[in-house]
């Protein structure tokens, strides 16, 4: 049976952001830290959660420290998360895996790091990360 939401599609939008699957672009975005301006587009980071990748998202706007906790993070997990600006979040951090969410009030490591460890490479295609 197929995998909901593993259609390459131009031009798809997201009724929950942050997304954590869906219909996607064809090209997924690489791992790494991203910032407003070189952020790779939700169906982009779409295609890389299919691929296995966790994604971290913040709200601009963070403070310096809670943006280098970030920075850690995807150090710590490379080459396995993406770290990606999301604007019009509800919360100023999430992170999401394919079909797994988790909303957080705050930078929160501890928590982060288990959800990467818990959902990294368990995506419905298996991919090599680089």
């Amino acid at each position: 049976m197929a995998d909901p939401g593993e259609n390459h599609v131009a031009g798809v939008a997201y009724r929950v952001i942050p997304p954590a699957g869906g219909d996607h672009d064809p090209s997924p975005a690489p791992s790494g830290f991203y910032t407003t301006d070189n952020d790779p587009g939700d169906p982009h980071v779409v295609h890389s959660l299919q691929h296995g990748y966790v994604v971290i998202w913040y709200r601009p706007g963070l403070s310096s420290g809670d943006v280098d906790q970030l920075r850690t993070l995807v150090d710590q997990y490379t080459p396995d998360v993406l770290v990606v600006p999301e604007a019009s979040m509800s919360v100023p951090v999430a992170a999401t895996a394919w079909h797994h969410r988790l909303l957080c009030g705050q930078v929160e490591p501890p928590t982060l790091a288990k959800f990467v460890t818990t959902y990294r490479n368990k995506g419905p295609e298996s991919v090599p990360h680089q």
